[in-house]
């Protein structure tokens, strides 16, 4: 991961004062946060089909009552299929952990991540989700952009996430000797 995935993030925006997305929600599903309560559902339904993504669980396990942090997950037909992190302070989520240049990120920013979908039902769950948080998020003042990051080996989400709205931030990789080390090899 240090030496080669972190290099690799393409790193987004969304202005949640200035854009919108409104995408109609598929009737069939239902969209609410997650509290303490939906743990040992999370473990019966999601924890089985999340294979590769084990390391998600820590924040179910750990997450789920602080204030600074919020899940959101998605039932189809009384199964839970999806789950969307919101880290309120940006300076505290995931994102710290990546090679993001801290002088493209501020106050105000929250950041969207980790999410997972079933794999038997993904399609167009995701820009469903995304639109209801960001309905969400507009309406909290102290909220201003939303940032993501995705692999940049993934095109596909990269290229939904611009369709859904989202912008590259320019110059957010930061410029240490191992990302130029590293953006070197790969040419």
């Amino acid at each position: 991961y240090h030496f080669d995935e972190k290099w690799c993030f393409v790193y987004l925006k969304f202005d949640l004062k200035v854009q919108t997305l409104e995408i109609k929600l598929n009737p069939s599903l239902v969209i609410r946060r997650a509290s303490k309560e939906d743990l040992p559902r999370i473990r019966d339904e999601l924890y089985p089909a999340m294979e590769g993504y084990e390391y998600d669980r820590r924040y179910f396990e750990t997450c789920l009552e602080r204030n600074d942090v919020r899940c959101y997950i998605v039932e189809k037909n009384g199964h839970i299929i999806h789950y969307s992190w919101i880290f309120l302070d940006v300076f505290i989520s995931p994102l710290m952990g990546t090679n993001v240049n801290l002088s493209c990120i501020r106050a105000g920013d929250i950041f969207l991540g980790p999410v997972f979908t079933v794999p038997s039902v993904r399609g167009f769950i995701y820009p469903q989700v995304l639109s209801s948080i960001i309905s969400i998020f507009q309406n909290i003042t102290e909220a201003q952009r939303i940032i993501v990051f995705t692999y940049e080996r993934n095109p596909g989400a990269v290229s939904c996430h611009k369709r859904l709205g989202f912008k590259p931030i320019q110059n957010a990789q930061s410029r240490s000797i191992m990302g130029t080390i590293h953006r070197f090899l790969r040419k």
